[in-house]
């Protein structure tokens, strides 16, 4: 395993090394997560080498929003980015709220802009303020970690115990099912029936979109999405209990790569700012592809590679976090 970190962390710190050559200041979409945290710190190490700062940008609530941070969700990650600035002091944080703006203030320039659906329909907002204030700080780099939950921060407890019992490997599997209801004070009734239940959601049950999907239902059948989405999550999964197919699917996404790729094409083109993702470069998504889930879970540990191999290079109150997970654009209403 001491062979597993040093690789990913020589791979990961070259990953995001050979972005950084650029004539302007470097800035990166940081969130209290794991991905954007532990590329923010291998930046702010490198730079700090040449003098130079990372400028970070956070969206936030407005003021007047009444933010609920519990344990399930984090309506505003302030707090993890000052930890972050505080394990590297050269880390320039500036958080940005919609508070003069809204969902229609630049619908138009949006819409001229990019021409078609794009993912980022709640935060766009936010999205286009830090741009527009990188773009005004003088950044000419931006750094993000889309790509990190396919690739750094795999890992679900459901998908390794899944392949550990297609694959024979009982003892294994129990050893593991074990650390995780004792690390996380789960009942193992409760956690077989949840285990029970994904299976027959991912495995069995045939897909239908969540209630939260922005297409209108004639539509959906009209262009017989659902079973194109379907027939996707068969190849590449989702990440909550895949097969090795479905695993080697989810971290290699042509699909999603190319959604990225036009946001990010049109994003650099209109601010001046070009948009890289240090865990979507080729060394990174082979590296992770070839490591085994016994990388990404580990005595209990969900995401372990980047909670165990990015130790004293983020804040322990970001690698500890297992529970609270950040809400994009929380005030988006």
């Amino acid at each position: 395993d001491e062979e597993y970190r040093s690789l990913f962390l020589a791979t990961f710190r070259k990953a995001v090394n050979d972005l950084l050559c650029v004539d302007g200041k470097i800035g990166i979409m940081l969130s209290g997560g794991l991905d954007s945290s532990s590329i923010a710190a291998l930046a702010a190490l490198e730079l700090k080498k040449r003098g130079e700062l990372l400028y970070s940008y956070t969206a936030v609530p407005i003021k007047e929003y009444n933010v609920q941070n519990t344990s399930l969700r984090i309506e505003n990650e302030k707090s993890f980015i000052l930890a972050q600035q505080q394990m590297h002091p050269n880390i320039s944080p500036q958080f940005i709220d919609s508070d003069a703006t809204n969902a229609f203030t630049d619908i138009n320039a949006h819409a001229s802009c990019y021409m078609e659906p794009v993912k980022p329909i709640l935060n766009m907002v936010n999205l286009h303020g830090i741009m527009q204030k990188a773009s005004d700080d003088g950044c000419k780099l931006m750094l993000s970690g889309q790509n990190g939950n396919a690739t750094i921060s795999y890992g679900s407890i459901r998908t390794y115990l899944y392949q550990k019992l297609k694959q024979f490997h009982f003892g294994e599997a129990y050893r593991e099912f074990h650390h995780f209801c004792k690390r996380h004070n789960v009942s193992k009734k409760y956690f077989i029936k949840l285990f029970l239940t994904t299976y027959y959601e991912e495995h069995i049950k045939k897909y239908k979109p969540g209630d939260d999907c922005f297409l209108k239902k004639e539509l959906l059948l009209k262009y017989n999405i659902i079973a194109q989405e379907r027939e996707q999550l068969k190849h590449r999964g989702n990440g909550c209990m895949d097969t090795v197919r479905q695993r080697n699917g989810f971290c290699f996404m042509p699909l999603v790569y190319q959604h990225m790729g036009f946001y990010d094409t049109y994003g650099s083109l209109r601010y001046g700012i070009l948009s890289v993702d240090p865990t979507l470069t080729k060394e990174m998504v082979e590296l992770c592809l070839n490591m085994p889930m016994d990388c990404f879970v580990k005595n209990g540990k969900e995401r372990r590679a980047i909670r165990d191999y990015m130790k004293g290079y983020v804040p322990d109150v970001i690698l500890d976090n297992y529970a609270g997970r950040g809400v994009q654009a929380a005030d988006y209403a």
